[in-house]
């Protein structure tokens, strides 16, 4: 992926999306990704990183409006928040999850699932 839009697919197996920015000035340019074929229960999304670099409680990210999946249709936004929902921030589409529900059992917040 990286910074800019992509187009991203997950194949046969666990397939691991990692999203994270090296500066914080790099925020803006991150997101608009669409992941096809995700596998709800077996495929992660990771934030880690990005919470990391935000100083974002981990168990804090969805509660706090920082982390959100929002139903669009038959897919879900995985949306970003610098400042959760306390802020004037407005929240970043990582990604489009194509035709799957994301559930929150599907994101690492906490731990790394690649290096």
């Amino acid at each position: 992926g990286g910074l800019g839009a992509d187009t991203l697919f997950s194949e046969s197996g666990r397939d691991g999306f990692q999203y994270y920015v090296e500066s914080v000035a790099d925020l803006p340019a991150l997101g608009g990704d669409v992941i096809n074929g995700f596998q709800t229960g077996v495929d992660v999304i990771e934030l880690t990183r990005l919470l990391e670099l935000f100083a974002i409680d981990p168990d804090a990210a969805l509660s706090g409006g920082f982390v959100r999946l929002t139903a669009s249709g038959s897919d879900t936004l995985v949306q970003f928040d610098r400042d959760g929902s306390v802020g004037g921030a407005s929240s970043l589409t990582l990604a489009t999850v194509s035709g799957a529900v994301v559930a929150p059992a599907d994101l690492a917040l906490d731990h790394y699932i690649l290096s």
